[in-house]
């Protein structure tokens, strides 16, 4: 009777440290939470000092479009995702499931302190970029205009990057064409917002105009902002069903066709 009951007492023991051991975190679990923590840290460091040194890149441009045109293909052909440096473009790789919520959040945050931190480089020591993207814009005086231009770029723009980031209807799988290619949609929906010569990025201009209001002392156009930081949003919401819903249907089509 002893006998039997030392056995089940070791058997229960052993079961019970293999129950242990079963619901403890694996090797693997471990590993791939480290990794998943050194993949947000890292591409928010991306994110600060993406955005930091695009923001500086812009304001020197002193709103020259050339030079704009030519910062951007050069931040796209370095990067090949602008994930880091936009937040709009962020909320697409989330509802499209390329990145988690956490790593959304902590993007943001980068970008948002990268472009405050060369917002505020710019506008407190180096003090001369009058013509800026944004400042100049009188959204008061039209602004039904403003907010149209700034809705239809946004969604020129934010089109031409969920085709172009889609592996099957993207234009180009070649690293200089894709720059190219959303250069050229960043140019052209740039045409459409001349009024307030729109960066389509809402930390951008967060930045821009609180340090510029700081600066001058005149918080009128701060009421504004919402239509620089919340159209580059619901654009990216219209570019996802464009591409899913129609695009891809008329595609599947033409291929179907043999067009």
């Amino acid at each position: 009777m002893q006998r039997f009951e030392s056995d089940v007492n070791v058997e229960g023991e052993s079961q019970a440290a293999y129950t242990r051991f079963d619901s403890s975190p694996s090797v693997g679990q471990l590993s791939g939470t480290h990794l998943e923590k050194q993949t947000i840290i890292k591409s928010t460091l991306i994110a600060s000092i993406g955005s930091f040194i695009f923001t500086y890149g812009i304001l020197a441009s002193a709103g020259n479009n050339t030079a704009i045109l030519v910062i951007f293909f050069l931040s796209v052909l370095m990067t090949d995702r602008l994930t880091v440096f936009n937040p709009a473009v962020s909320f697409i790789d989330l509802l499209m499931a390329r990145i988690g919520f956490q790593e959304f959040i902590f993007n943001v945050i980068g970008q948002v302190g990268g472009s405050l931190l060369g917002a505020m480089v710019c506008f407190f020591v180096l003090q001369d970029f009058t013509n800026a993207p944004y400042l100049d814009a009188k959204i008061g005086d039209n602004l039904i205009g403003s907010v149209e231009g700034e809705l239809f770029g946004s969604m020129l723009f934010m089109i031409v990057l969920v085709l172009q980031e889609d592996d099957y209807l993207k234009f180009s799988d070649d690293k200089l064409e894709h720059a190219l290619v959303v250069t050229l949609g960043f140019g052209a929906a740039r045409v459409l917002t001349s009024q307030g010569q729109s960066l389509f990025n809402p930390a951008f201009a967060f930045s821009l105009e609180l340090f510029e209001c700081i600066q001058d002392g005149t918080w009128g156009r701060f009421g504004f902002l919402w239509v620089f930081t919340c159209t580059p949003f619901m654009a990216s919401v219209v570019a996802i069903m464009f591409n899913s819903q129609i695009y891809k249907r008329f595609y599947d089509k033409k291929i179907q066709y043999g067009f």
